[in-house]
Order: C-alpha cells, then structure tokens, then sequence
C-alpha cells in the first residue's frame, strides 16, 4: 500500500485506511484521499449493514417475522392438499380445490401482511405490489421485491421478501411458492422489477 503524499495528518491517515479497506472489500467509497465525504460515509453504512444481516442482527418488519414461521411448508402433491396453503388461495380463490393449480406468491405476502395488520394490495397478482407501500433504491432485510417472469413488459411475476445479497449478479429472497414451498432463494438481480417498503417505515 502507498500512501499518498497529500495525506498528512493522523485523521486524514486514518479516513484513508478506511477507504482503502471499503474497496478491497468491493464497497465504493470514492477517492482514496483521507477526506470522510459522503460516499465514504456511504460506503461505510453500506458495509456495516451487510455484516449486520450476515450475523442475523438486523431487526426485520413483523410481517417478515411471520413469514419466517413458515419456511418448509409445502405444498402436497397428487390428490392431497397442505391445508395451511389451501386456506391461505381459498382466502382469494374461494373455489380452489388444490394447493398447486394457482400460483400463491403473492397471496403469501398478502397473509403475512394481513396476519402483522398491514393492509396488503389485495390480489393475487405478483405485480400488484409495484403499487404497494413507497419504493426504495437500497432493499433492507425484509423489504418487499418483484420480480418479473416471462417477460420484462408483461404481466407475470413473482414477489417475496429481499433477504440479502447473493454476489453481484443475485439476491436472496424469502417466498412461497419458490419450488412449491415457503423458502429462501436465489433470484436474478437482472430480473428485479423494483423493492418496496410499507410507507412511512423508515425506521429500521
């Protein structure tokens, strides 16, 4: 490491190690010159938050809370239904008779939403929730992500939870109807539609 001549004072050396180390560890925090500006504070906050979620401290909203109650839960194949998801379709297809003739992603989100007593958008429809709550360039644990299907400009999709990253090219994200199941896994950033978060929570 050499250490430019402009840097001069025990701070300045010190910003600049940050900066340095911010890089090597793929964060941006601008130039590597010992001023604490705000992308390096930026990049700071950027790195503090994703050793937080990769040790499980970061506090995630109570409909995500909920949403972990039920990684596992499958559906059942052949003539058998799994009960808790049958409910959960019947809730919006009342004449449902299976548990895997309709696509459920969003109907899951919509459950946890309801069960934490947060008004949802009310539909089946993964898209629908580009409508929901406020957007948000940079997804924390728990936010809302859709995702598109089939087509970028069309109408499918599918929605879950941003669960955090998955290298530069993925994402994780916790959803049902994911290999027919509530589960956690990797998603095409590339196939991103937007994140959303319920308005006015910005607490976390």
């Amino acid at each position: 490491m050499k250490i430019p001549k402009t840097i001069d004072t025990r701070a300045e050396l010190a910003v600049y190690l940050q900066q340095y180390a911010l890089r090597e560890h793929g964060f941006d925090p601008g130039p590597l010159d010992g001023i604490e500006g705000v992308r390096t504070r930026a990049a700071l906050a950027d790195a503090c938050q994703q050793h937080l979620d990769a040790a499980g401290l970061t506090k995630v909203p109570a409909y995500a809370e909920r949403a972990q109650e039920y990684l596992g839960l499958s559906e059942v194949p052949g003539a058998e239904s799994n009960r808790t998801i049958l409910g959960w379709i019947r809730s919006f297809f009342s004449w449902a008779k299976d548990d895997g003739e309709l696509a459920w992603c969003a109907i899951f989100i919509n459950t946890m939403l309801a069960k934490s007593g947060i008004r949802g958008t009310g539909s089946a429809a993964a898209r629908s929730f580009l409508q929901w709550g406020e957007p948000v360039e940079k997804p924390r644990k728990g936010d809302i992500v859709v995702f598109w299907r089939g087509s970028r400009q069309g109408w499918q999709g599918h929605v879950g939870l941003y669960w955090g990253e998955a290298g530069s090219e993925h994402i994780y994200c916790l959803g049902g109807n994911q290999a027919n199941r509530v589960s956690i896994a990797k998603y095409p950033r590339s196939r991103v539609l937007g994140y959303r978060r319920e308005a006015g929570n910005d607490t976390q």
